[in-house]
């Protein structure tokens, strides 16, 4: 196994096929190395055990990571599906399947095509392509040929950085013992240290905001420098000027230290072991910049300078095969690229009254593990994403529902002409003006009057009034919206709760009774009061004709569509507590529990695990793939303010057997429940003759 292969990262996720063709050859890379099978995901990281099909560099994997979104957006149950990735000799063909100078034996390049192997659409993903980052795209007739430029460690003699390239230089014979690297480290990892040389150059920029002499050490010409430590200082820059206003001081930072010659060094270690990495070019101690005095020193401390390095810069380091280690100091933060993580602190009178340097570390080691699987909420545009975002709450009396800004954008611009034009006029909603208002005053009104109103009784029949009362077509426009605004009141409002549901809260798709016995067997929203409240009524059948025995629904999608049911089961996600169940048979059903999901996962602070069970285990790829790309919108369009800070820990299996089966007791009950809503039907066909 090579230094280059073993630089290079896998993709992990399931998202995408990979063919794997050379899985059931006797040998891999070399005749000792056994191949193995990673069509359905990977099998760890060691050399023996990566996958060269999904071996690739940093570059090419966000490519097509974006990629494979876009092509599962345009084309319903289609996937991209790569051929081939890495190069390597296997049984059969000892020099590979490439050229000697292909840019698959340097991860940079891979074939790819679609999951139904329809070769007219190959144009279009292309297309796609080209947008996701791929640098170079070939139409080869019945595949692509995608390829991306070089990263750092890719050229021997230039090194390149955000926003400039360095030529590798060497140092004077008589200053070599100045900068020579200690013998700890082997001879690859030493070609990878490069030299530079800074004369007349240190003002060049290597960042928008970090210049060569921001890194070095000032008594030195020559210096080291990881392109990642650039990165990761102008990562941290850029996340905390996000949602800088024009009349906002700018959040900089300043290098205490980069990189230290071994002279420098030695005088620093006198102070604290543990800045032993200077030398290499991998580690420098920052701090916010505030020369001018203007920033919030409350704020803007080294413990949140910590954090920000460790979620921006940990997932940074970890493409390129290291971990970070962090310090946190009276003043100011250690950052480093380790081949292990590592947290200290100068003194425990830097942590919170009681929290423990052993408990900090832990910490930070969550925190890493969130930002490398992505878990981290962290918007592409903050004041974007508040500004379209409304805090979600639990049932309160002080609940008042508010729009998002776009809703009250076209409220004051009138109906889009474009959009559903909404009719309260129809023959539907005039002759159901009756029924509807029998279910609000004899049927609703007296249910909830009979337990004592904690809220304000005029306000609750008001709300009722206009979300059960009102007729109207169209889930869009200001009927709709007001029933939005009115129905979300009064499900706040209501004396009738949810029961203390920790670690029993479980989702379902309420048309699919298969999976209903495994998700109520805990606790599902069927059994909460406010659920046997409305929905009798949401689902009520009326008869047009009095004199027939036709039935309609009184609130159908199509004629007077309601939106109690979605709010309801955001608020009982939000009433959720520990641990959260969801069961679904394939994506489509993942996607039908989208608003469920987000107030479980990303706006619910009291939600510390969620479960996801498959009905069948051949959907278990699409639906983490439906997952994954879900997360990753959320996670950058979701408004801090309102949000968890990271999205919890879950997992997705396979719905273990005998999960489905219904007992007795639960047959009957739903047995009975659709004689009554389908007893029209059932008698019909027992008189055939009619």
């Amino acid at each position: 196994m090579t230094a280059d292969f073993g630089r290079l990262m896998q993709y992990a996720g399931r998202n995408i096929e990979f063919e794997n063709s050379e899985r059931d050859a006797v040998w891999c890379g070399t005749e000792s190395r056994p191949c193995v099978d990673c069509t359905a995901g990977i099998l760890g990281s060691t050399p023996n055990s990566r996958c060269s099909d999904r071996v690739m560099s940093t570059r090419l994997s966000t490519g097509i990571r974006y990629l494979q979104k876009m092509v599962r957006d345009k084309w319903a149950g289609v996937k991209l599906k790569v051929l081939e990735a890495w190069d390597e000799p296997y049984e059969g063909h000892e020099n590979g399947d490439n050229a000697i100078d292909s840019l698959h034996y340097e991860g940079r390049a891979i074939k790819v095509t679609t999951s139904d192997d329809d070769a007219t659409k190959l144009s279009n993903v292309a297309s796609l392509a080209i947008c996701s980052g791929i640098d170079f795209v070939e139409h080869k007739g019945d595949h692509l040929y995608m390829a991306v430029k070089k990263q750092d460690w890719r050229e021997r003699r230039m090194v390149h950085f955000p926003t400039a390239d360095l030529l590798v230089a060497e140092t004077p014979a008589e200053d070599e013992e100045q900068y020579t690297l200690p013998d700890s480290y082997s001879h690859d990892e030493k070609s990878t240290m490069h030299i530079f040389d800074s004369d007349h150059k240190e003002e060049r920029k290597l960042s928008n905001n970090g210049k060569i002499k921001h890194f070095k050490s000032p008594s030195s010409r020559y210096f080291r420098l990881s392109p990642s430590l650039v990165e990761c200082y102008q990562a941290i820059i850029t996340r905390e000027n996000k949602a800088r206003q024009e009349t906002d001081p700018f959040i900089g930072l300043t290098v205490e230290r980069g990189y230290l010659t071994n002279t420098d060094q030695e005088v620093i270690l006198d102070t604290d072991p543990r800045y032993n990495r200077h030398v290499t070019g991998r580690a420098m101690q920052i701090h916010y910049n505030n020369t001018y005095g203007d920033l919030d020193t409350t704020v803007y401390t080294p413990m949140r300078l910590a954090k920000r390095a460790v979620h921006k810069c940990g997932p940074n380091f970890a493409s390129k095969q290291f971990s970070i280690a962090v310090g946190l100091y009276d003043t100011s933060v250690y950052i480093e690229m380790r081949s292990t993580f590592d947290a200290w602190v100068e003194s425990e009178d830097l942590l919170p009254p009681g929290k423990t340097e052993a408990e900090f570390k832990a910490e930070m080691e969550k925190w890493l593990q969130r930002s490398v699987e992505g878990r981290v909420i962290d918007p592409d545009n903050p004041e974007r994403a508040c500004r379209t975002s409304v805090q979600p709450e639990r049932q309160s009396c002080d609940f008042k529902h508010v729009h998002p800004e776009p809703v009250r954008r076209r409220r004051s611009t009138g109906n889009d002409p474009d959009s559903c034009q909404p009719q309260t006029d129809t023959i539907f909603c005039k002759s159901t003006q009756q029924h509807r208002k029998t279910e609000v005053d004899k049927i609703l009104w007296e249910q909830i009057t009979a337990k004592h109103l904690g809220c304000g009784e005029d306000d609750i029949k008001e709300a009722l009034e206009i979300c059960f009362g009102t007729c109207g077509t169209c889930q869009t426009g200001n009927v709709w919206w007001d029933k939005q605004e009115h129905c979300n009141n009064l499900l706040h409002w209501l004396p009738f709760d949810f029961y203390d549901i920790e670690d029993q809260v479980a989702f379902y798709v309420r048309e699919n009774k298969d999976l209903k016995q495994a998700a109520c067997n805990g606790h599902c929203i069927d059994k909460a009061p406010l659920f046997s409240l409305v929905a009798p009524t949401v689902e009520r059948l009326y008869r047009p004709d009095p004199k027939r025995s036709v039935q309609e629904p009184l609130y159908s999608a199509t004629n007077n569509p309601l939106p109690v049911y979605d709010l309801m089961n955001r608020l009982y996600a939000m009433h959720a507590r520990g641990k959260v169940r969801v069961y679904v048979k394939d994506s489509a059903e993942l996607s039908t529990l989208r608003g469920s999901l987000q107030m479980s996962m990303i706006f619910n602070k009291d939600v510390s695990e969620v479960d996801f069970y498959v009905q069948f285990p051949e959907n278990v790829e699409q639906v983490t793939s439906t997952l994954e790309n879900l997360l990753l919108e959320w996670t950058k369009t979701s408004c801090p303010d309102h949000a968890r800070e990271y999205v919890p820990p879950f997992t997705i299996q396979e719905l273990p057997p005998g999960h489905t089966k219904r007992s007795p007791e639960f047959a009957l009950r739903e047995e009975m429940l659709d004689k009554q809503k389908n007893w029209e039907k059932n008698w019909l066909k027992s008189h055939t003759l009619l």
